[in-house]
This record gives structure tokens, sequence and C-alpha cells, in this order.
């Protein structure tokens, strides 16, 4: 594993390489939307995207020696005037990733510059994995 192919990775996700792109959909979308739990599904976009966004900050603080948030503020349910706000800070993480694995070497603070690439390899992996969750909740949602 390379430096170049996590960043591959990353500009692959954020540009939208044979999908829409994210940026677009989150910017576009209403809060009225990004509240709503499809049918059959255990949470909302809003929900989900907050989940996203915690663990991209865990990971990115690990890289940048700085302390986790606490476990117990995963896959809680935001107000509705938090969606802004979060979907800024998941798309300023996403390119704040980007720019970590374009910019090799960088100084982290893991245990190894391996352990660094296999943080943002999860971290991409992770982010690639929710966003496909976003999209198709939003297309279910456009059909209700």
């Amino acid at each position: 594993m390379d430096a170049a192919t996590v960043a591959e990775t990353f500009r692959q996700i954020i540009d939208g390489d044979d999908i829409p792109q994210i940026r677009h959909l989150l910017k576009r979308m209403k809060v009225e939307q990004a509240v709503l739990v499809p049918d059959d599904w255990p949470y909302s976009i809003l929900t989900n995207l907050a989940h996203a966004d915690f663990w991209q900050t865990v990971w990115l603080n690990r890289l940048q020696g700085k302390p986790r948030p606490k476990f117990q503020d995963d896959w809680r349910e935001p107000e509705p005037s938090e969606f802004e706000a979060i979907r800024d800070s998941f798309l300023t993480g996403l390119d704040k990733a980007h720019e970590l694995s374009q910019s090799w070497p960088i100084d982290h603070g893991m245990k190894s510059d391996e352990s660094a690439l296999k943080t943002l390899v999860a971290l991409a992996v992770h982010d690639a994995y929710h966003i496909g969750q976003i999209k198709l909740m939003a297309r279910i949602l456009a059909k209700a």
C-alpha cells in the first residue's frame, strides 16, 4: 500500500467517479429530507451522516495526535438545526483526509507510517460505505 493509492481513493470518493458527488448531493439536500427515516430503515440521513462524521473525526484526530471524541456520542440523533454543521464538518474532514494522503509523508501521531496509511484507508472505506447509504436513502426518499 502506498500514499498515492490512498490519495487516488479519496479523489474518487470526493469527485464521484461513476457516482454522483456527495458534496453536490449534501449541498442540495434540505434539512427536511435529511431528518426523514425511510421505511424499514433504522435512522435518517442526518443520523447516518453524523455517525460517518464522528468516525472520520476519530481517525483524523488519531492521525493528528489529538484526543478522540467520546464514544457515547456515536449514533446519536442530531437535532435538525445541526444538519449544516454536521454536513460541513463531514465534507471538510473528507477534504482533510484527501489532503493528508496527497501530502505524504506527513507528521502523524501513529506508531508507524504503515499504521497511518491503514488509518486513512479505514477512513476512506468507512466514508465510501456511508456515502453509498446516504445516496440510496436520498433516492428512496425522493420516490416516497
